[in-house]
């Protein structure tokens, strides 16, 4: 009954497939040989019949050799294994590849019967010749020869779109490492583990890069001829230690060429020093000699003139030592324009990178630098004009800012006192972001992809790593504790807020300056006017030619008077003007600087409830002699100094 139900399965079995063929293939070797068992079972029979002697007691059947007892004793492991094979074709109809695997190799691990235990390792000899015939081609030429997505390793479909699982698109070389290979985990047999798996696909996947997206094919075709070996099932230590040693191969391999072939440690060096500020130089040169023309609207900003400074920061910086590789990649654009940007709102600098590093950096990794880049570049423009405005208050201390009355003379006092507080946190913020932060992180990264028996996969999930520590930490990425969901906040909005009011206190303070240029220019022309009548009144006591009534006093007089005073505000001779300006100035920066105060107290008081120590740590600094009272935005209470640190 068995034989027959077996026959009658074994046409039902899977024919797709190599495996699915193998099987077949397997089932009828084991029928035939059952087959063959029958008949020399039914020869032995004859025999035993044809030596019958009706003299004998009951005929002689004792000495005969053949008994039905004899009979069931010699067909009971044939018989277990056409009940085995009996169940194998009626559980594979809907199975395939390494499914059909995993099902003969459940027999062969979890059965108690020795015999089906012996008879399932038996069949498995036959079935996997085509998987490790698979597996072979995979790891030793980096080749695919799965024509019915039997192997658990498959080819995606190249017209299909498959998004990242976290959102970031990917391109070039990103995508043909990410995308063009996928690990099936329902197609791997239970003859290997998961992480032989993985690695196996990580070696096939890995001499495919290096043949297609390194252009090394030729180191490929003479590792395969070097290296393949006949791969079949039993021997698991001996294939194991052949995977071992293809996988240490392939990985330093293709380490190699991205670091020494297309240099992407000296890439990702780059990255940090001109994307995230860390050549320091070089960004104050670029900062000084752009800053003129970035001043004038955006669209009035021109390639050539961005060129020509970025190559005269080169020039007079360290980065002139740079390799050409590197510096030939660099270069200065501007965004996309909106109706009113001015070039401080447009520029960015770019770092072009190309196959295969970008498999590393990513199209989403090079939108992660420009963010990072552009918010550096806007804390680096305030630093630099709060730094340009303290020097003019500092020289005009001992120049035009002289003989100030009483109240002009307090609300400069107090004016300084908030650039200082302005330069503090400004400072304060650069250094958190750049040491504690970015290189923090890039210590981090150096140490990840450094270590032994890095692979590509590693570096690449570092370098994202990397990318989200600068961006949360480093108050991009952060979402703040809002009044409620719907109305959501990020330190990016406050910092924002903080910098444009930092930017309006410059105006407001050279507008200051400007109207003290303008009185002191009316004080030394009324001194003028003072001298002239006094030397008019000794011309009168002495008379003179009326040529020399006219002498170089006056001539100096009238070129004063004539000549406009560089940064006067029009208007400011008249008496009315100036009562009504220096009021509205000096109102004008004490609402800035209320504002800045009540802000960075917010700040701070979110700052104090972060869960990163680092960032906490930012609150501290920033406020390390408690002169402001950190207020949460939540509940409009203040904290306590003791929660501050927390």
């Amino acid at each position: 009954l068995h034989l027959i139900h077996t026959l009658s399965l074994h046409d039902a079995l899977p024919i797709c497939g190599l495996l699915g063929q193998s099987l077949r293939a397997a089932v009828a070797g084991e029928l035939r040989s059952y087959l063959g068992l029958v008949a020399t079972l039914e020869g032995q029979i004859r025999r035993a019949l044809s030596s019958l002697d009706e003299n004998e007691p009951r005929g002689g059947i004792g000495k005969a050799g053949v008994t039905l007892k004899r009979c069931v004793v010699w067909t009971r492991e044939a018989t277990m294994g056409l009940r085995l094979l009996s169940l194998i074709a009626e559980e594979s109809k809907n199975r395939r590849g390494g499914q059909l695997i995993s099902l003969i190799h459940g027999f062969s691990s979890s059965h108690g019967d020795p015999l089906v235990g012996a008879f399932a390792e038996r069949l498995l000899t036959h079935v996997t010749r085509p998987f490790y015939d698979m597996l072979r081609q995979w790891i030793y030429d980096g080749e695919l020869s799965d024509p019915y997505h039997e192997f658990f390793v498959s080819e995606q479909d190249p017209n299909a779109v498959n998004p990242a699982e976290d959102g970031r698109s990917r391109g070039g070389a990103s995508s043909v490492w990410e995308d063009k290979y996928k690990l099936d985990d329902n197609m791997i047999p239970s003859i290997i583990t998961e992480d032989f798996a993985q690695k196996v696909f990580l070696i096939g996947k890995s001499l495919n890069f290096i043949r297609h997206g390194c252009g090394d094919s030729l180191w490929v075709e003479e590792y395969s001829k070097a290296a393949s070996k006949e791969l079949r099932y039993g021997d698991t230590e001996t294939l194991e230690t052949w995977i071992d040693e293809a996988y240490k191969t392939t990985m330093a391999r293709l380490i190699h060429l991205m670091a020494d072939k297309f240099q992407l440690f000296e890439h990702l060096k780059a990255l940090k020093n001109y994307i995230l500020l860390g050549q320091g130089d070089f960004i104050a040169l670029l900062m000084e000699s752009l800053s003129a023309n970035l001043d004038r609207p955006a669209g009035a900003q021109y390639r050539h003139t961005l060129t020509a400074q970025l190559e005269h920061a080169i020039r007079g910086s360290n980065a002139q030592y740079d390799s050409p590789e590197v510096l030939r990649r660099l270069d200065a654009r501007m965004l996309q324009l909106s109706h009113g940007d001015i070039g401080w709102d447009c520029f960015t600098l770019e770092y072009k990178i190309d196959a295969p590093v970008d498999v590393v950096v990513t199209e989403w990794g090079n939108r992660q630098y420009l963010k990072v880049f552009n918010f550096l570049w806007r804390i680096k423009r305030v630093e630099f004009v709060l730094s340009t405005t303290w020097r003019k208050c500092m020289t005009g201390a001992r120049g035009v800012l002289q003989g100030v009355d009483a109240s002009v003379g307090e609300t400069w006092k107090s004016t300084r006192g908030v650039v200082a507080e302005m330069i503090h946190f400004i400072g304060q913020l650069q250094y958190y972001i750049l040491f504690e932060v970015i290189e923090s992180s890039w210590d981090e990264l150096q140490t990840a992809i450094h270590k032994e028996g890095c692979t590509l996969d590693d570096i690449i999930r570092s370098h994202t790593d990397y990318l989200n520590a600068i961006t949360h930490k480093g108050l991009l990425g952060a979402k703040k504790r809002g009044h409620s969901d719907d109305a959501p906040s990020t330190f990016m909005m406050q910092l924002g807020d903080l910098l444009r009011i930092m930017l309006a206190y410059r105006d407001a303070v050279d507008g200051l300056y400007s109207w003290n240029v303008a009185e002191f220019t009316r004080r030394q022309e009324a001194s003028v006017r003072v001298n002239s009548r006094m030397d008019m009144s000794d011309d009168e006591v002495l008379p003179t030619p009326a040529t020399t009534r006219r002498g170089p006093k006056h001539l100096a007089h009238d070129s004063l008077s004539s000549t406009p005073v560089p940064g006067a505000i029009p208007g400011l001779r008249s008496a009315g003007g100036e009562d009504e300006l220096l009021p509205t100035l000096q109102e004008r920066l004490k609402a800035l600087g209320g504002q800045f105060r009540a802000k960075l107290s917010a700040l701070l008081g979110d700052l104090a409830y972060q869960p990163d120590v680092d960032m906490r740590f930012l609150g501290v600094v920033m406020n390390f002699n408690d002169f402001y009272q950190p207020v949460r935005r939540r509940t409009g209470t203040k904290v306590p100094s003791k929660e501050k640190g927390r």
